[in-house]
């Protein structure tokens, strides 16, 4: 295992396989990891920024940008269960190990709508665009908890008390929908965008949740409650 808890594909296969007594291979991990279930990550040293569409001049602006040393996310949609070179643009921080003192003070992963970008300069265009990141998903990581969380499933899952986990999603939901409409006094399907420089709502959620908490062990967790919600439906930004 490597260092900060993450597995390579190899190591995440033998350790399902000894959770939960089911054969993986490299195959059975991508695919899983494709339909969301796990997590592919890559570690990243450098700068990722935040890009925005100005209407006024009908171009890409980098309005935000943060300098750090930590994991990010591999967009599912570009795992394929044969592997091999990839390359993709936009991101979501995981972990983040080392942040420069420049870079305002904040954690990438508490800001709304996390998806940040490398850059590059086009002349053509005299501004910076979103640069690809490349990648071999041979290489690609797994963070621990992920990992623990998924063999945990898929022994429920033989024993056929699947309603456990999902119990306790539902319930995890619930709760995020409660303090929108109850305490922070939002319509969860028309929330307001976040404005530069102040807190979002999915800010404000978190903050009164107390994180780490039973029901939310970690942000991560959060972060993956408050995603499901989004995919359902259930939160909208207006």
């Amino acid at each position: 295992m490597l260092k900060g808890d993450y597995y390579t594909i190899a190591e995440a296969a033998k350790e399902i396989a000894s959770k939960t007594g089911k054969k993986k291979n490299d195959k059975d991990i991508l695919l899983d990891a494709r339909r969301g279930k796990i997590r592919l990550c890559i570690w990243f040293d450098g700068t990722l920024y935040k890009f925005n569409w100005d209407k006024g001049t009908g171009k890409l602006q980098s309005i935000d940008d943060y300098k750090f040393s930590g994991y990010i996310q591999i967009p599912k949609k570009r795992i394929t269960p044969k592997g091999g070179a990839i390359q993709f643009s936009s991101v979501t921080i995981i972990e983040v190990e080392d942040q420069d003192v420049w870079a305002k003070n904040r954690d990438p992963r508490t800001l709304d709508d996390n998806e940040l970008s490398d850059r590059y300069f086009d002349p053509q265009s005299n501004s910076y665009l979103p640069h690809n990141l490349f990648t071999d998903l041979e290489k690609a990581l797994i963070p621990e908890q992920d990992l623990l969380e998924f063999a945990q499933q898929e022994t429920l899952s033989d024993k056929n008390t699947c309603a456990k986990p999902v119990g306790l999603q539902i319930q995890q939901e619930d709760e995020i929908l409660r303090l929108i409409r109850e305490t922070i006094g939002r319509d969860p399907l028309n929330l307001p965008t976040r404005k530069k420089g102040k807190a979002g709502t999915k800010a404000d959620v978190r903050e009164k949740l107390n994180i780490p908490s039973k029901l939310f062990r970690s942000i991560t967790v959060f972060n993956k409650a408050w995603e499901r919600l989004s995919e359902k439906g259930l939160l909208r930004v207006s």
